[in-house]
């Protein structure tokens, strides 16, 4: 759900991109298979809009390579994992496509779902993925994931759900503007705190499940159950191209580029970062990169915090570890690094740290950026202050976070974070690898080995 919720918040707050026009030779019509159309029936078109072809490519390869991953991209794919995995080697003849100018501004808008199954499982209308051209380059606006759906209703909006459980529930409706953005009006039910008993209801318009960040409304559950069936009122089935009818040379193309790096999880297995450790001199941008190349940095992780030098309020803690969880979020043109222990134990609402870093993949380094809310424990971090480089930690799938600080009192506090990637075992039987966690055998290890997300509640057994 975090990775929901970030982009959609993330989409809904960019104020002013330049939204870019179709060139007029960009959309082409190609002839669909015509196998099974009557005599009688015009040829069917099928239209595609060039600037989407590397992402029409990356998903076909994904969809068609499903049986090489163990694990959805950290978020990205989400829908399409589920789908691929429920539909099996029928995935590319359900899972498919629509262009549509949704706003009414003549840009192609491109939608991947699940169009093409009328019953069962899937819908008409089970919209995975959409995607709009900023600049003539595809700018993803949001994506669904498990227990998620968004819907297309008559007016251009979109329906959207969402369950995490008998006592989490959302809904939304969600607008495209006429730059491209988008707004929402989002509703979800939340634990009272001082009563979990207790089911509150708020309301928000950034699209955030979180309480401190939204509006208590007086309703009853009976109110809001009726409040998702209006809002879910007015949906409409689409007519798809099947991704089995993509265009030959898009098919060729997406089956011969490189996969892309796997960010599944495997208890006991390796995988390198994406980049070239070499190339120190040459650094790209965001924009300059696929989404996937990001992969290894992204998603959930384990491990350990610790004050290694203090005084003050902070020298008790010298040489105290906690165990911990992170995640590492994609964000527009940076990464969102959460981190929560037993004590700062909620992912959503009270955290140990939280602090933007952009990624360079040329040098596989993250160095946090300047957003005016980074913290880590009771001080801020600062642009530089976090420099993390893979090859520091000496093993795979392992990166090191050091940081210092001197707080509002004086009181100085050094710091550092050990972070496994989640799925993998912490090697104990490597003298170069750090101590596990306290809780890793206990908690942490049944959990990766039962396939589960981090807790985003860090409640040791």
């Amino acid at each position: 759900m975090l990775a929901v919720l970030m982009i959609l918040s993330i989409t809904a707050c960019n104020k002013n991109p330049e939204q870019g026009d179709i060139k007029t030779d960009s959309v082409i019509e190609q002839p669909e298979n015509t196998e099974n159309i009557p005599d009688n029936k015009e040829e069917e078109k099928v239209m595609y809009v060039a600037e989407y072809e590397d992402v029409l490519a990356d998903t076909y390869e994904f969809i068609a390579n499903i049986e090489d991953r163990v694990g959805p991209d950290n978020g990205y794919f989400g829908g399409i994992w589920d789908a691929t995995i429920a539909l099996g080697k029928e995935a590319l003849e359900e899972i498919g496509f629509v262009f549509k100018d949704v706003n009414g501004d003549s840009v192609y808008e491109l939608m991947i779902g699940a169009f093409n199954k009328p019953d069962g499982a899937y819908t008409n209308n089970e919209i995975y993925e959409l995607y709009t051209l900023k600049n003539n380059k595809p700018e993803l606006l949001f994506f669904d994931w498990s227990r998620s759906t968004f819907s297309l209703k008559e007016d251009g909006s979109f329906f959207y759900q969402e369950s995490d459980g008998a006592a989490y529930n959302i809904f939304g409706t969600y607008y495209m503007d006429e730059t491209g953005e988008m707004t929402c009006e989002y509703y979800f039910t939340y634990p009272d705190v001082n009563n979990p008993e207790i089911i509150d209801i708020y309301h928000n318009k950034t699209g955030a499940c979180y309480p401190e960040l939204s509006k208590k409304i007086d309703i009853t559950l009976d109110d809001f159950w009726s409040l998702v069936e209006e809002a879910a009122k007015g949906t409409v089935k689409l007519s798809a191209t099947a991704f089995s009818n993509l265009d030959e040379k898009i098919v060729e193309k997406a089956l011969t580029v490189e996969p892309a790096p796997d960010s599944s999880l495997i208890v006991g297995e390796s995988v390198q970062p994406s980049g070239d450790l070499s190339n120190t001199d040459n650094s790209t941008s965001y924009a300059d990169h696929h989404w996937w190349e990001y992969s290894w940095w992204e998603g959930g992780w384990y491990g350990w915090w610790m004050v290694f030098d203090g005084d003050g309020y902070y020298a008790d803690y010298i040489n105290e570890a906690r165990d911990c969880c992170a995640y590492i979020d994609r964000e527009d043109n940076s990464h969102l690094i959460s981190i929560w222990d037993d004590v700062y134990n909620d992912a959503y609402n009270n955290c140990l740290a939280e602090v933007e870093v952009e990624i360079d993949l040329d040098k596989n380094v993250a160095t946090s950026v300047y957003n005016g809310i980074n913290f880590f424990w009771f001080d801020d971090v600062e642009a530089g202050d976090w420099v993390i480089d893979q090859e520091d930690a000496g093993v795979d799938n392992m990166i090191l976070i050091e940081g210092s600080f001197t707080d509002a009192d004086g009181d100085y506090c050094e710091y550092g974070v050990v972070l496994t990637r989640w799925g993998y075992e912490w090697n104990e039987e490597d003298s170069t690898y750090p101590p596990p966690p306290d809780y890793y055998e206990s908690y942490l290890l049944p959990l990766m080995e039962d396939e589960e997300h981090p807790p985003w509640d860090f409640v040791p057994n």
